[in-house]
């Protein structure tokens, strides 16, 4: 098995989402830092946001997706402050809570907080429009928000998921476009296996793990087009978000 690439930009453009037809075996996955992410800062509204790939203000036509993943991006909101009313379509959009609370509103009709270990999924269809505060007035928010690009319109729905507590691979809802996500949990006693057919991708969201022999830390992100087995160990109780590219 090669060595993976560390960097913290490629030369490879995702805009069409498309995989490439033909990948080599003994493609290195390359590893993303947590510190080579985009970051957008709006300290008077105590917002900071850390981005994986292309957004806003920020553009890398290097980082523009990987497959049909179009954003990842931790979220981290002051007591109170959030992001008011604002419309998607053409997305699937998940998002996993770090610490705290999360208040959401969307035009679906649903509206209520979302605490960490629930993964929601809000599909937006033609057209939706929602909205995330920090519901604490006392204690900060971290969350995960992830976008993926749908294959056809449809009516926005709204979802969520409770994930098992348990060391294991466990598979998140359905969405909208080739690709399927999970939550995985591991800790020193329990290492996983991921059976990866194509490309994979592995966002660490808490703790510390050891991919393929790799050092990995919170926010750093792991990225293969080639398949194979993937294991993750740790030392300690870690979570991440993987992501099978179908």
């Amino acid at each position: 098995m090669k060595s993976p690439t560390i960097l913290g930009s490629t030369t490879t453009d995702w805009m069409n989402s498309a995989m490439p037809d033909s990948i080599a075996p003994d493609t290195p996955p390359e590893i993303r830092r947590a510190a080579d992410r985009f970051c957008t800062r709006i300290e008077a509204e105590g917002k900071k946001t850390w981005h994986s790939f292309s957004f806003g203000n920020h553009y890398d036509p290097a980082r523009i997706n990987f497959g049909p993943i179009m954003a990842i991006n931790e979220e981290r909101l002051a007591p109170g402050a959030g992001y008011e009313p604002h419309k998607h379509a053409g997305v699937d959009i998940l998002t996993w809570v770090l610490t705290g609370t999360l208040a959401h509103e969307d035009s679906t009709g649903f509206g209520g907080n979302i605490t960490p270990g629930t993964l929601q999924h809000l599909n937006a269809g033609a057209g939706v429009t929602h909205s995330e505060v920090n519901a604490s007035d006392t204690e900060p928010l971290v969350f995960v928000q992830m976008m993926v690009r749908a294959i056809e319109g449809s009516t926005p729905r709204y979802g969520s998921l409770e994930i098992p507590t348990e060391p294991g691979l466990h598979a998140g809802p359905e969405v909208d476009a080739n690709a399927r996500v999970f939550v995985l949990k591991v800790n020193s006693a329990n290492p996983i296996d991921i059976d990866a057919v194509g490309a994979h991708l592995i966002l660490v969201t808490s703790g510390n793990v050891v991919i393929n022999g790799a050092a990995m830390a919170q926010g750093d992100q792991w990225e293969n087009l080639a398949g194979g087995t993937v294991r993750v160990e740790s030392a300690q109780a870690s979570e991440a978000i993987v992501w099978l590219i179908d």
